[in-house]
């Protein structure tokens, strides 16, 4: 499924919005998830503050399930309702990812972009595996993971820096935010 693009133009100022389709269905599957998991370290927290108990093993590895969990909720919170922002205003671009305000910022001049180029998704690596007809299944595997680790499907290059963004964006929406940045 691709991710909608929204682009909305304010007098001098051009928003672009990248974000993921997910269904209803999902999302609140992916809420109730982090609210039971949530439960989880408030529980062990009252249950160590009240008790007083003392710092042992078992105390430490409740800590750091919990970290864990929370972590993971982050995680997938982040994948769920993420949505990447393009601001072009005044010869200026402005890239800003955030989710519950850790993220990712950039901002550069219009003229000194170098290349922005529609990525797509990247070649699949051939596990080592991998037989003719994929029997065992390990092609198959090998594309899954290729295309988890996918980070964007847009690149745009500065001198310095180089930002790979919108995943999943469709190539005519692509289009339509290069004719922008151009």
């Amino acid at each position: 499924m691709y991710s909608t693009v929204d682009i909305n133009k304010i007098d001098k100022k051009t928003l672009v919005t990248i974000r993921p389709q997910k269904s209803v269905v999902y999302k609140t599957i992916v809420l109730i998830m982090a609210i039971l998991i949530l439960v989880a370290p408030i529980g062990t927290a009252l249950l160590f503050f009240a008790q007083h108990i003392k710092m042992n093993l078992e105390a430490l590895l409740m800590i750091g399930v919990n970290i864990i969990l929370l972590i993971f909720i982050y995680k997938h919170l982040r994948a769920t309702f993420r949505q990447e922002i393009i601001a072009i205003e005044n010869n200026k671009l402005t890239y800003n990812n955030s989710f519950l305000g850790l993220g990712q910022y950039f901002q550069t001049d219009l003229n000194k972009i170098k290349s922005f180029k529609y990525i797509g998704y990247g070649q699949q690596t051939k596990h080592p595996l991998d037989i003719k007809g994929d029997v065992l299944g390990f092609g198959t595997q090998q594309g899954e993971i290729d295309y988890l680790n996918q980070t964007g499907t847009m690149m745009l290059a500065t001198e310095y820096q180089v930002l790979k963004f919108g995943a999943d964006v469709d190539e005519e929406d692509y289009f339509k935010i290069k004719r922008l940045v151009d």
